[in-house]
């Protein structure tokens, strides 16, 4: 027993010196999931006082997969504190998955120490995971991984966030006409997104009806005098086709591409919005600082499994 005691004390004592203590998150998706699982880890890391670092290695497969591919996209911010792993941190993220960090693990287990690394996944859909909010479980190295859209996992930090999702400056005349535009708007702002493309491949998604659109117009019209709207789309020519909008309705047709985010930062100015069930548009609505402003969002956020909108959009938001 004594033997296999200075074994594992051996053990813990050698490997010891590599345990890097912080948070890793994994980043995936597009831009708005990106923005959900850096808020995410930004409160996990505050309340356990923790490093935190962002695991991209998911942007490194550029095999067929069943997500849309995408970049990583946060460099869209100017003031992020937590930034991706370096180098040697991401080799000793790749270090635990060898058997003698394995070993290692297991000997502080059996010491009745707190595990070196864990792995923590988010669980049922877009529901809050109660450990993940109450700071996560003890370990010195901890690698979240999942999609984290309740602002619940960063309501003690939305003031911190707020400060560091600045956008970096307009720099093409067309964006910086519409955003003088909407920074000194003569009549109330709103920003209109119907997101369709990939969501037309998948039915689990759920796509927006002409109907919801219909019945947002509607809403926001009996609120809003003479609104003018915004639309941000990857299918204008549906939204023109089919959304019921004033004549001078301004269309956001130009941002592709690598400048995608362009549309986020513009729809953000808007003084309101009509949102699809799309964390893209969710964070367009979420980074507008309008302290009045009125959110339209569907009542059905996916479709398979149905996930209910309350369960990810903010109380102060009408679901129809």
């Amino acid at each position: 027993m004594q033997i296999r005691l200075r074994l594992l004390l051996t053990i813990v004592v050698k490997e010891r010196s590599l345990v890097v203590e912080m948070v890793v998150v994994k980043i995936m998706g597009g831009l708005g999931n990106q923005l959900f699982q850096y808020a995410m880890g930004r409160q996990l890391a505050s309340r356990r006082k923790d490093t935190a670092r962002l695991d991209i290695s998911f942007f490194d497969d550029k095999l067929p997969t069943a997500h849309t591919l995408r970049p990583y996209e946060l460099g869209v911010f100017q003031n992020l504190t937590i930034k991706p792993l370096s180098a040697s941190e991401q080799q000793q993220l790749a270090r635990t998955l060898q058997l003698p960090y394995k070993v290692y693990n297991k000997a502080r287990r059996l010491l009745g120490l707190s595990p070196a690394f864990l792995y923590l996944g988010e669980g049922e859909n877009f529901s809050a995971n109660q450990q993940v909010l109450a700071g996560g479980p003890p370990a010195e190295l901890l690698q979240v991984e999942g999609y984290w859209q309740n602002e619940r996992y960063f309501a003690d930090v939305k003031d911190a966030l707020r400060e560091e999702l600045v956008f970096i400056p307009f720099t093409d005349e067309r964006n910086l006409a519409v955003a003088r535009q909407l920074q000194k708007p003569a009549r109330p702002t709103v920003s209109v997104h119907v997101r369709r493309g990939d969501y037309a491949q998948n039915p689990a998604f759920g796509m927006c009806s002409a109907d919801y659109y219909e019945r947002a117009l509607g809403h926001v019209r009996q609120h809003l005098a003479d609104p003018a709207f915004f639309i941000f789309s990857d299918d204008i020519a549906w939204a023109r086709e089919n959304l019921p909008l004033p004549a001078d309705t301004t269309f956001i047709d130009w941002n592709r591409g690598p400048n995608s985010y362009c549309d986020m930062h513009l729809m953000s100015l808007c003084q309101h919005q009509i949102i699809a069930n799309s964390s893209f548009s969710w964070w367009g609505a979420w980074l507008n600082t309008n302290p009045a402003k009125l959110v339209v969002c569907p009542a059905t956020w996916m479709a398979t499994p149905v996930v209910p909108t309350e369960r990810v959009v903010p109380a102060a938001w009408v679901c129809l």
